[in-house]
């Protein structure tokens, strides 16, 4: 789940979410610097490894919006200093998706899995891959039984 998106092709451009993490990433190691805290402290105080925190300051993964949130909680971050600092390095948000509308069941599926604790959250996608990887399987093999009686 904290793997970073690539570059996204979108309309009226294209946006490079390394600045987005760039600017979060600066944002992080600001307050960190400001209240005069090793990573290590950051790390613990949030309850994730001292490398993943690195990571984070240095813009190469995104955090879990829960753990962004901590922060900016925790701190008085503005989440919208952090997208001006983005905006301001040229960072594109992403243009609106159009979305399907979301069957109720949906709604509670995801509902349960939001209040999970992150490793819950991590086996559920595994899972969930899981059956996805099972589907285009079955797919396949129905396709080619439906190609061998023709």
């Amino acid at each position: 789940m904290k793997n970073p998106p690539k570059t996204n092709k979108q309309r009226g451009g294209e946006a490079d979410d390394r600045l987005l993490r760039q600017a979060i990433g600066e944002a992080l190691r600001d307050v960190r610097t400001r209240e005069q805290m090793r990573q290590q402290d950051m790390a613990e105080q949030f309850q994730i490894s001292t490398d993943y925190w690195g990571l984070l300051e240095r813009g190469v993964t995104f955090p879990s919006l829960e753990t962004l949130y901590d922060i900016l909680e925790t701190f008085g971050i503005s989440a919208d200093r952090i997208i001006k600092r983005a905006l301001d390095a040229g960072w594109k948000a992403k243009a609106p998706v159009e979305e399907k509308p979301m069957r109720p069941e949906a709604s509670i599926l995801l509902e349960k899995i939001w209040r999970m604790d992150q490793s819950w959250q991590r086996t559920m996608l595994k899972i969930i891959k899981m059956m996805e990887e099972d589907a285009a399987t079955r797919g396949q093999k129905n396709a080619k039984r439906r190609g061998s009686k023709q």
